[in-house]
């Protein structure tokens, strides 16, 4: 019997894992090609746009008064160029021209180029309209937009538009062309085919993982004589299943997110930043995903902890309202919030489960409600020492269905799929936020009428601390609130893309941050510097995090140092701590928990307000 359930457990893990990765892979690419192609169709119609404006403020006779090479000289001819200089500027376009058709020929007439070696005009060469095959379209007095690489090597890099400049009789007389740079499109394309490719490997490594932890249980089963010896290697196989997945997803997703996260720190044009933003919250997405199948792998294993501390009220609400603001930036919700300024604002519980409670009901109220409002309120009844938290969440959305409220809680239930087949998620959301509460001593209920919309309602006790004001609701960006000129940083990863992640994320506090590739090199580096905080990665070859650690601990008992890693399975920190670590920190990197990090390690002799 217990040989029969360990089976099914491992079955039930590895089928529920892989389905779910590869639905959301699906739905993920899905959105990531509705991007590209939207990407597309928006440049293309944006350049035949401004080729169009531009035709339609050409004087065609004004265009006819230049033939000869020393028209060129001419002030007129000369004030027409700083003309198309002052167009691109204000459109955005890095060239702005016209040509003019010959009888057998093309012939460049202006351009908004003032250097010399890269100018056309009347002197340039004239050139055959049959060498590239948009004129002829243009000629028949269509606009058109071309990737001019394709043409002319010599000119890769720019995508142009052409729309025909007609005269009073309706014939084209001249054509308005203009240019513009492709760098930042292809970089938010390469962007895209990376996360892709994550994605695709995911699904593999998901697949052979499992379909190996399947073979070994197999095998060992049938060789086991024992019961309950069979079902603890059902539960090792599975604990390793998560930490492999973990440790394969999050390596490349640390690259993927925190890469993002520095390019958005660069100056680019608002299109480039938008495609960047879609790729760092699909990156989130997906690792929000890969976080509810662990939790919910902790809870069915009962490893799953509630750890209370001393929280401010105020911060976590703060933190919840900002991020659901983000998300909603874009639509056409109505977000509402009410809050009760009598609730206590030091507060003793499990903050970052409250957090996730919280973020868990107000992410499924954004994905299902596509318009009018959402309702966050939350009041308190103070009983001695207690206060009993009363969290509502109400929305417009489309709602749920009489009979599907008795599942609602259910593991890896998702209603009406047919119409909310474009919304991400694995269906274990609600199941692992019940369990939340429960174990905080809370409850949770519903109500929702089809069609109009859902309010859910957590009532959950905290211990008051004390009583002071309850403060205000903050801005949503990270604020950087010293800096670090004086202090010294290493940090250790063997992969090259980490390092530059976490020295590019360190960077705003211009600490001095040394990298390097291995425990054993860390442990020279220790020994030849003063550092003042060490960041270590745990799977290393040769020589891995935790026996680095060790040795320096030996010779350094009090040197701040901190586990960077991507194991994020239960138990983890707890291990860490055990084997000589400061503090934990998981990858991908989380810029408020590093600034957290940075604030309670590092000398105050060593930061600068």
């Amino acid at each position: 019997m217990i040989k029969k359930i360990s089976k099914h457990l491992v079955l039930n893990l590895f089928f529920v894992s892989f389905l779910t990765l590869f639905i959301v892979s699906i739905v993920v690419n899905h959105f990531i090609n509705i991007s590209v192609h939207t990407m597309e169709y928006n440049i293309e119609h944006r350049i035949i746009s401004v080729a169009e404006y531009l035709a339609s403020s050409a004087n065609i006779d004004e265009l006819d008064k230049y033939h000869k090479v020393e028209d060129m000289e001419l002030q007129s001819y000369k004030n027409l160029r700083k003309k198309l200089l002052e167009f691109s500027k204000k459109t955005d376009v890095k060239y702005a021209y016209f040509i003019r058709p010959l009888q057998d020929s093309m012939q460049y007439i202006v351009d908004n180029d003032f250097n010399e070696k890269t100018r056309v005009g009347l002197d340039t060469p004239l050139f055959d309209p049959h060498s590239e095959p948009w004129i002829l379209s243009v000629l028949e007095g269509q606009s058109v937009y071309s990737d001019l690489g394709n043409y002319a090597p010599s000119w890769e890099g720019l995508l142009s538009g052409y729309a025909p400049v007609f005269d009073k009789e309706g014939k084209v007389k001249a054509i308005a062309g203009v240019d513009i740079e492709d760098s930042d499109i292809i970089f938010a394309k390469q962007m895209i085919f990376i996360l892709t490719a994550v994605q695709i490997i995911s699904v593999i490594l998901v697949f052979i993982s499992g379909l190996l932890s399947l073979l070994r249980f197999h095998g060992e089963a049938r060789k086991a004589e024992k019961a309950q010896i069979k079902a603890d290697e059902a539960n090792e196989t599975k604990s390793k299943f998560l930490a492999n997945m973990s440790h394969e997803i999050r390596t490349p997703m640390n690259a993927i997110i925190g890469m993002a996260e520095l390019a958005l720190r660069e100056y680019m044009t608002s299109i480039a930043k938008e495609y960047i933003l879609t790729v760092k919250q699909a990156g989130t997405n997906l690792l929000s995903i890969i976080n509810d199948i662990l939790d919910f792998s902790k809870i069915e294993s009962g490893k799953l902890e509630i750890i209370p501390i001393n929280y401010k009220f105020s911060f976590l609400i703060n933190d919840v309202v900002n991020i659901i603001r983000m998300m909603i930036t874009d639509s056409r919700l109505r977000f509402e919030i009410n809050i009760d300024s009598k609730i206590p604002n030091m507060l003793f519980g499990d903050e970052i489960r409250i957090r996730q409670v919280l973020l868990n009901i107000l992410g499924n109220a954004v994905k299902y409600t596509k318009k009018g409002f959402i309702s966050f309120s939350v009041n308190g009844e103070i009983i001695g020492d207690t206060i009993l938290l009363t969290m509502t969440v109400a929305d417009s959305g489309i709602g749920i269905r009489k009979e599907d409220l008795e599942k609602l809680f259910d593991d890896f239930v998702r209603f009406d799929f047919a119409v909310n087949k474009d919304v991400e998620g694995t269906g274990l959301g609600l199941a692992i936020t019940k369990n939340l509460v429960k174990m905080m001593n809370g409850n949770i209920s519903v109500q929702s009428e089809y069609g109009k919309g859902s309010t859910f309602t957590v009532k959950l006790p905290q211990k008051i601390r004390y009583c002071e004001s309850f403060d205000a609701i903050k801005s949503d960006s990270v604020t950087i609130k010293f800096n670090a000129p004086k202090a010294r940083i290493l940090v250790v990863d063997d992969i090259d893309t980490n390092l530059k992640v976490a020295k590019g994320l360190m960077l705003p506090y211009k600490m001095q941050v040394d990298l390097c590739l291995s425990g054993i090199e860390a442990i020279e580096r220790v020994k030849a510097n003063d550092y003042d905080l060490v960041f270590m990665d745990h799977m290393m070859p040769e020589m891995n995090g935790i026996e680095a650690t060790k040795r320096i601990r030996k010779m350094y008992a009090n040197l701040p140092i901190i586990a960077l890693t991507v194991n994020a399975v239960s138990g983890a920190k707890e291990m860490f701590l055990s084997n000589g670590f400061s503090d934990f920190l998981s990858k991908p990197i989380d810029i408020i928990k590093l600034n957290s990090i940075l604030e309670k390690w590092l000398p105050e002799d060593k930061r600068e307000n």
